[in-house]
């Protein structure tokens, strides 16, 4: 985000808001929930990590700024969960976010928009990242719709398709669905280089079934990976071994 406009949007909100939305670090994800819910209010969670000082202290950085706090306080219910946190466990499961420095943006009902992975002592990182989140709050309503009906099996293969990138985009697991999803496909679409090609973009675990199936042929397999950029197989490897390593924490400092 450049200077100017980093500059008019605080600009407009800074008279207007005052630091009420920041909730007591022993505050309560309920409470958020309910605060959010009352000012009709996205939720601004962040998630401390457990190993790395270094990361909530440049968070610290960014989080003194009276700007940003304004900011977001126009916008979000804020929360911020220390490792020491009563609820820090059962949120890094909900929101599969585990031991890391991370703001998870929550709709008031409390899905997950969207997420930053890492810490930085740039206002305007955690700007930028509060905007995409708050231009997508409403997507809540059709996430929330499509994991209900994929819980009774119930989506169609384009449906069922449509929530595996969803959940991807937002780091969370979609190993089981995937092979719900390869298993829904017509055995002859499985023969076309774009499935499988599909197929691969979502790194599917080595030995899962949906690998499994990728790899039935192998002359068509190789063809539909080399067939992909060098940088994108690169990344996809780089998926498929974040799933079983843990990764690091992104720090930017001024």
């Amino acid at each position: 985000m450049n200077k100017p406009l980093l500059s008019a949007i605080l600009s407009a909100f800074l008279p207007l808001f005052s630091m009420g939305q920041f909730l007591s670090e022993k505050a309560s994800i309920e409470s958020a929930l309910a605060a959010a819910a009352e000012n009709n209010k996205m939720i601004f969670l962040m998630m401390d990590a457990r190993e790395c000082a270094t990361c909530n202290q440049v968070a610290d950085m960014a989080l003194k700024d009276d700007a940003l706090r304004r900011y977001l306080s126009s916008r979000f219910v804020v929360l911020r969960i220390g490792a020491d946190h009563p609820e820090s466990v059962m949120l890094q499961q909900t929101y599969q976010a585990a031991g890391k420095n991370m703001v998870l943006f929550l709709d008031k009902q409390g899905t997950l928009i969207h997420r930053f992975n890492g810490s930085s002592s740039h206002t305007t990182d955690y700007i930028r990242e509060a905007e995409i989140a708050y231009r997508q709050k409403e997507n809540g309503i059709a996430i929330r719709q499509l994991e209900a009906a994929a819980a009774t099996d119930k989506l169609s293969t384009a449906a069922l398709y449509k929530l595996i990138k969803t959940r991807n985009a937002l780091n969370y697991a979609i190993d089981s669905l995937l092979d719900q999803y390869v298993t829904q496909l017509p055995p002859d679409s499985l023969a076309k280089l774009p499935v499988l090609q599909r197929i691969i973009q979502l790194s599917p675990v080595l030995m899962s079934r949906a690998d499994a199936i990728l790899r039935n042929n192998p002359d068509l397999f190789r063809q539909a990976w080399y067939s992909l950029p060098l940088d994108e197989r690169i990344e996809i490897n780089r998926r498929i071994i974040s799933k079983t390593q843990p990764s690091h924490t992104t720090i930017t400092i001024t």
